[in-house]
């Protein structure tokens, strides 16, 4: 058994779906490979933390090597051009392996004490009113 939404959706595919969803928003209906290039720069923490997982993971694994920039053919060749779909943008996310990093960065911010286990206190402290400042996590 896993985790759904209210609408059957697991939560990987829930959280992948409002991240579109808000990017479309930014983008004025529609979400195009200039608007992956500026989530860096957004004003929504969800959409910067993208933004900069999406820039690290193109640098790293599509960019010219020495480049230190990621160019708006570098997102057009890993996304298409024109409209991204909500498909299409899963598909790419899932090569470039986004599940996985958003879990471990999350992993990370809950373990608190940097043990590598993450408690039952680190875990429900995230519960309290004023929970207690995380770890630093690479999207801070």
């Amino acid at each position: 058994r896993t985790m759904r939404s209210k609408e059957g959706l697991h939560f990987i595919d829930a959280h992948l779906d409002r991240l579109h969803s808000l990017l479309c928003s930014e983008g004025g209906g529609g979400l195009s490979a200039g608007g992956l290039l500026r989530a860096e720069e957004s004003s929504d923490p969800l959409i910067r933390c993208f933004g900069r997982f999406l820039m690290d993971s193109l640098l790293e694994n599509r960019a010219a090597p020495g480049t230190a920039v990621v160019d708006l053919r570098t997102v057009e060749e890993t996304f298409g051009r024109g409209v991204v779909s909500q498909l299409e943008f899963k598909t790419t996310l899932g090569k470039l392996r986004y599940t996985e990093w958003m879990l471990n960065e999350l992993f990370v911010r809950l373990d608190t004490d940097g043990s590598g286990n993450i408690t039952v206190n680190e875990l429900t402290c995230f519960l309290e009113a004023e929970p207690p400042r995380p770890r630093p996590a690479s999207f801070m």
